[in-house]
């Protein structure tokens, strides 16, 4: 565009000129933009260019990590490799891994690559409130603390005030999230202020979302182990109960067939463990009259779940490897597993006991047999001692009245008196008699309970062997047992020896 201040200044001439101007001009601003668009086209290809390389490079070292976490299950191998693929992604003076413990309370350093400035080593446990770690798991993404003050810090991450005091001024921590539940945390510390961009939090995530998956396929492979330890424990612990048992224990599946056989058991039945397992239980200890009941039943509690020998203690025969039948005592208890049963039995030998308790039947009726004598010895020491008493008490009651009427009638005649002189001979040979009897002959109610017969004092009296040896005092003598004197005192016979 022309100006002028003179009044009409352009002419046709003046135009044709411009025009050719502004052709020209035109042209070499037309040159100037095309140049333009071609430097800023040339920056952007540069730029993307960089930006490739750098993604390939990060892909190459995300395939690394890969490639070194999926090398073994025991990610603890793979810490240190992997901190240093990660460095080389991410520029930081400090690289630390914490795992939060089961309790959600406090995290633990489990491999770090640089030294914090408060000192914090690997296998040292923090508390998880005012973390970053805390934030990070909180949020579920990565948090970038930088341009913070002190107060700030102390406000929003307490447990990183110490480090803040001693120099440290950017953090990032990037949650390591395995199936929903955040595990623990990266934390990237440099040595610089403003460090981070959202690009690096980016690529942190990618790399805490790989090594989360290791971690805790780790973690996974140490309880699997932890758990096979404390099964092999367990497992060696039963053993040893079972083989330490007093009892036989025998286990069967639901097919009848053994699948445990201690040493006792082998003992008890002659069958060896290796024989036994995996048999049937009806081809090794149960008779064989007895091999279609004992399927019918366990069909029956396999159908029904109920059984009338399970859960119980029974008394049953069984059969030893000889083929000899024995009594023993059992306790069946089925144990669900799934959709299958397995049954625990627990069998002791009772061959002894039921020896024992023959015994102690027999000793029983021995003794009850020699308690029925007792009590017949004790009736017969009671009729012996009331016959005792009875049997001296009347000749000394005769003896004694005779001896009376002799001291208080002296002016009786001779031949009164006389007679009771006879009384009294009479009544002391009776009481001879009965003392020689008992001292000589030895009767006692002990003797006669053992001879099975019921003596009577007529019929042992009677006896020849009761009669008296003669008196060398006397002239003549005859046995009184025959006799029936009339008494000169009472007036009656005596002759009812059932009495006595």
């Amino acid at each position: 565009m022309f100006h002028s201040r003179k009044e009409n200044a352009y002419g046709e001439r003046e135009m044709i000129l411009g025009g050719r101007v502004g052709r020209q001009i035109s042209g070499a601003i037309d040159g100037s933009r095309l140049f333009a668009e071609l430097k800023t086209t040339e920056s952007d290809l540069a730029r993307h260019a960089v930006e490739r390389a750098e993604a390939a490079t990060q892909s190459e070292a995300i395939a690394e990590i890969g490639k070194l976490l999926s090398s073994t299950l025991d990610s603890e191998e793979v810490y240190q490799p992997f901190v240093d693929e990660v460095r080389k992604l991410i520029d930081c003076d400090v690289l630390a891994i914490n795992l939060v413990e089961a309790d959600r309370k406090m995290i633990r350093v489990i491999h770090q690559v640089g030294r914090q400035r408060d000192d914090r080593l690997v296998g040292s446990s923090l508390v998880l409130a005012g973390s970053i770690t805390e934030a990070a798991a909180t949020a579920g993404r990565p948090v970038i603390v930088q341009g913070y003050s002190e107060a700030e810090m102390a406000e929003r991450f307490p447990l990183t005030l110490p480090s803040y005091r001693m120099g440290a001024k950017s953090w990032m921590c990037t949650p390591m999230i395995n199936r929903g539940q955040t595990i623990g945390g990266l934390v990237f510390i440099p040595n610089v202020k403003s460090a981070f961009s959202q690009s690096d939090a980016d690529l942190a995530q990618r790399v805490g979302d790989q090594i989360a998956g290791a971690i805790a396929n780790s973690q996974f492979l140490a309880d699997l182990k932890q758990a096979e330890a404390n099964l092999e424990v367990s497992y060696q612990r039963y053993q040893m109960i079972l083989e330490t048992a007093h009892g036989a224990f025998v286990a069967i599946d639901d097919r009848g067939q053994v699948i445990t056989w201690n040493t006792r058991a082998e003992k008890t039945f002659g069958w060896k463990s290796g024989d036994a397992v995996r048999r049937r239980l009806s081809d090794l200890i149960i008779p064989h009259r007895f091999a279609d009941q004992y399927m019918a039943g366990l069909r029956r509690f396999l159908d029904t779940g109920k059984g009338n020998v399970v859960n119980q203690r029974l008394e049953l025969v069984a059969m030893h490897r000889d083929g000899h039948e024995f009594p023993v005592e059992i306790t069946i208890s089925p144990l669900k597993l799934g959709e299958s049963y397995m049954f625990n039995a627990f069998v002791r030998d009772i061959t002894e006991q039921k020896r024992l308790e023959q015994e102690v039947l027999q000793y029983t009726e021995t003794l009850e047999r020699a308690n029925q004598e007792l009590q017949q010895f004790d009736r017969l020491k009671d009729e012996f001692i009331s016959t005792v008493s009875h049997e001296l008490r009347t000749p000394l009651t005769s003896i004694k009245d005779s001896a009376e009427i002799l001291l208080n009638y002296e002016d009786e005649d001779q031949e009164l008196q006389m007679d009771f002189l006879r009384i009294i001979n009479s009544e002391s040979d009776r009481l001879t008699r009965l003392t020689t009897c008992w001292t000589c002959h030895g009767w006692s109610p002990d003797r006669c309970a053992g001879t099975g017969k019921n003596w009577s004092w007529p019929t042992l009296c009677s006896s020849p062997s009761m009669a008296p040896r003669p008196s060398p005092f006397k002239r003549a003598w005859r046995s009184p047992w025959t006799w029936g004197m009339t008494c000169p005192i009472s007036g009656t016979t005596e002759t009812d020896w059932s009495r006595w």
